[in-house]
């Protein structure tokens, strides 16, 4: 695009490289719903379902 590295390095080089990839990740996304119960109970996570659907069935058998 005719960019020039220097221009680049100028306009980007505030950025911290390992919060951006945690940011594109969502891992900081995901541990903030995970911490807050109401939007776990509205979404919960697989993972969550799948520990309340064993609990379920656990104390069933109980």
């Amino acid at each position: 695009m005719g960019t020039s590295v220097l221009m680049i390095e100028r306009h980007y080089s505030h950025l911290q490289v390992i919060q951006a990839i945690e940011q594109l990740r969502g891992a900081n996304t995901r541990k903030l719903i995970e911490a807050d119960s109401k939007a776990a109970d509205n979404y919960p996570s697989k993972k969550q379902a799948q520990k309340n659907e064993a609990l379920k069935i656990g104390a069933v058998l109980a």
